[in-house]
């Protein structure tokens, strides 16, 4: 399994009590992130973001 689809899994696995982790995209906030992965406001959230 090639990293993408590992983070691609990790990204829509939303178990209880497990975070969600979600990829920002350069110029998103992570409000417009959270929205656009329609996670739940009680779910708990990792962020990453990429590196300049």
């Amino acid at each position: 399994m090639s990293l993408q689809q590992r983070l691609t899994k990790l990204e829509t696995q939303t178990l209880e009590d497990q975070p969600v982790v979600i990829w920002i995209n350069p110029g998103q906030t992570q409000e417009e992130a959270r929205n656009k992965a329609g996670v739940k406001d009680n779910q708990a959230v990792i962020f990453v973001r990429w590196q300049n």
